[in-house]
This record gives structure tokens, sequence and C-alpha cells, in this order.
């Protein structure tokens, strides 16, 4: 079998360029055999022109996207349920949120937070356990996450405990 050609290589004269040239010919290029410039624009953050766009609409026209053979994919939209989804999306917030140990600064924090929250709801002043107000605001953040995102909160706290069966497999 003839190998093909790479028109890339021909068109920068024989050297191997990483990036290839604007005005470089994308729609002549045989990516079904030299992918590579593709896939190296596509992985890349910047956003794409479009004559790369146009070159992906002229591909997927032609061509099929078929498995290699004994290659079995999950397709990247069914890899996570609606479910688990969620549940990752919710655990990524909270860990942006909350990160390490009780640290002071957050206890006496809760403490200003909880007593204000007295002091409008016209409560007496009472002793507020520094910790204790951390840990009750931390529960209190857990749970706005869990209902924004349409959880239960035993189901975020398990989740969070890597105790829920089908996010640990």
């Amino acid at each position: 079998m003839k190998k093909p050609r790479n028109r890339l290589r021909l068109a920068t004269r024989g050297r191997v360029a990483t990036s290839p040239p604007l005005t470089y010919d994308w729609l002549a290029h045989d990516f079904a055999h030299a992918p590579g410039p593709l896939i190296e624009a596509l992985r890349s953050s910047t956003p794409l022109p479009k004559h790369l766009r146009d070159v992906l609409i002229d591909l997927f026209e032609r061509y099929r996207l078929v498995l290699k053979v004994k290659a079995k994919r999950v397709p990247s939209y069914r890899r996570l349920s609606d479910a688990e989804a969620k549940l990752e999306a919710a655990a990524e917030e909270m860990a942006l949120r909350i990160r390490g140990p009780i640290t002071r600064e957050e206890m006496d924090n809760a403490v200003k937070v909880l007593e204000a929250r007295a002091k409008r709801e016209g409560r007496g002043r009472r002793s507020i356990v520094r910790m204790a107000a951390a840990q009750q605001l931390r529960e209190e953040a857990k749970s706005r996450i869990a209902g924004a995102y349409g959880l239960t909160l035993k189901k975020f706290k398990n989740y969070l405990a890597r105790k829920r069966g089908s996010s640990r497999r």
C-alpha cells in the first residue's frame, strides 16, 4: 500500500512545521490520513478559526466515524449519568468554597455571622462555641449547594464521603 503524501510537509518544503502557516490550504490537506495538525488545533485552548471549522464540516460530511475493531468507547455524553454529573459539579463547587481544615480566621468569621444573625432575629446574646459555629456554617453551605443542584443533603454528604456506590466505580 502506497504511503499517503503529507501535504503539510510538502507545503513547508520538507521541514516539519509544528504549527501550519495561516496561508496553508487546509481544505486540500488529507486529514483522513494525517490528522496531526487538526488534532493539535483542537487540543489547544484557542478558539477554532473559521477555516478550521470549515475543515471539520467537510470531514464530517465526507467520512463516517467508525471505531476500530475491538475498541469499545463510551461516548463523552454517556460517561456520567445526570445524577452523577450533578453530584460531581456540586462537589467541585464545594471544593472551591471550602478547603482544608477549619482555621481560626474561619471560626472568628463564623462567630460574627452567627452573632449578627441572632441580633437580626431578635434573640438575646448567647455564648457561641467557635468550632461549632464554623461547622454549622459549613453544613449550611453544603445544604445550599445541594439545594442549588437539586440534590438531597444526605445523598450529597454520602458522595463527599465516598460512600455512594455508583460514584466509587
